[in-house]
């Protein structure tokens, strides 16, 4: 039966070739979409979790890129029972710009390219910030080399391990951000990108900060707050959100990771349904294929029946062509989602997350469509007369 379903479908190429595309599509659309917010979730939860302190931001504002608050607000933030280092901060995107090692840019860049030139840029107060304990830098994540910034480290920056890797930097190199050189002494090893698909985070002063962003002086975006105990977290994050609660808004690790989890896991959900309409158009594409053959065929079928062959025989021929379709175009697809999920990586920087439970669903997808798209013709392939089907032809 497989090779007589082969030669069933090869008998037109090129509606067959069209019906396998719209599988493919659909399938590599469904994981292409997926690993790109698996991707993105899986590098936000790594940073979250190593985050320890309070963050305060303006109140009601989605992400730091657009909080804006009176510096003022530190001291009195300080003053909060059980707090112990208040770090004021401003955040914003950036570019790089100089090209990476090994690579030519056209002066025409491609949207790719201008993208994974954008890096998430983080202003510190280095009088606080370089008394925060430990080795894990506030908002950026826990060293791997060098150190943090310091008091007088004006043009100076740490960059993430993603950043470093892009442009091939190591501590004492320099990477020249919004045409302002820095020198690197220290690569982290996670970073965050507030805007999506960044090249990576830089911390620096928070002068130099805000001369790149055009800041004023007396505003910031972000307090990061180190408390005294870090078993009081959670009620320290209360003091500060009951008393400046109308202007600020204080979250802590967990508060964070929830959220931004729940937020990656309707926008899994809306991805998912996205590809699923692809695949179903898809299906509809086989269904065409099928529905066509099926009429094409009439003298075929009523040949078959003459000889013997019951009608559940027939049912199960044309059943299984389409279900070829689906498991042919579904590999494939899987294949070409997988190569273009890589490429996303290679050419933007972009983490992709490609799991066996997204190339399991999208495979299993496809099948159910094409199983779904072939009831039909199958059915109606079954129910011809035998003398109606040899006369009509």
């Amino acid at each position: 039966m497989f090779k007589e379903a082969l030669l069933n479908l090869s008998r037109r190429k090129s509606r067959t070739v069209l019906a396998l595309v719209g599988i493919i599509l659909g399938v590599a659309a469904i994981i292409t979409l997926v690993s790109v917010v698996d991707g993105v979730a899986s590098n936000a939860e790594d940073y979250l979790s190593e985050f320890k302190g309070i963050s305060v931001t303006q109140k009601d504002v989605v992400t730091p890129l657009y909080s804006s608050f009176d510096s003022e607000f530190l001291n009195k933030v300080e003053s909060i029972p059980g707090v112990n280092i208040v770090v004021s901060a401003v955040v914003g995107l950036s570019n790089v710009t100089e090209q990476k090692r090994g690579v030519r840019f056209s002066k025409e860049r491609t949207m790719m390219q201008m993208t994974s030139e954008i890096v998430s840029l983080l202003g510190v107060d280095l009088k606080n910030y370089s008394r925060v304990h430990g080795t894990v830098t506030p908002l950026i994540g826990e060293l791997e080399e060098g150190r943090n910034l310091k008091m007088g480290d004006v043009g100076k920056t740490v960059i993430s391990r993603e950043l470093a890797d892009n442009y091939r930097k190591r501590i004492g190199n320099s990477i020249e951000l919004a045409d302002k050189k820095f020198d690197i002494v220290g690569i982290s090893k996670s970073g965050v990108s507030f805007g999506g698909m960044m090249s990576g985070t830089a911390v620096v002063s928070i002068d130099d900060a805000r001369e790149m962003l055009d800041l004023e002086k007396d505003k910031v975006g972000l307090l990061y707050v180190e408390p005294i105990d870090f078993s009081n977290t959670k009620q320290v994050a209360n003091r500060i959100n009951f008393v400046y609660g109308d202007d600020l808004e204080a979250n802590i690790q967990g508060d964070f990771l929830g959220q931004a989890m729940g937020i990656f896991s309707s926008l899994r959900s809306l991805v998912y349904v996205v590809g699923a309409i692809s695949a179903i158009v898809a299906g509809i594409g086989i269904l065409n294929v099928m529905l066509m053959s099926v009429l094409e065929r009439t003298r075929e079928f009523g040949t078959l029946r003459a000889v013997g062959w019951l009608s559940s025989d027939v049912m199960k021929m044309v059943l299984f062509e389409s279900v070829l379709l689906g498991v042919i175009g579904g590999l494939l697809g899987l294949l070409f989602g997988v190569f273009i999920s890589f490429q996303i990586t290679a050419l933007s920087g972009l983490n992709t997350l490609v799991s066996f439970e997204v190339l399991f669903f999208s495979f299993m997808f496809a099948l159910a469509v094409s199983v779904l798209a072939g009831i039909y013709p199958a059915f109606r392939a079954s129910k011809m007369s035998v003398m109606e089907a040899l006369r009509n032809e």
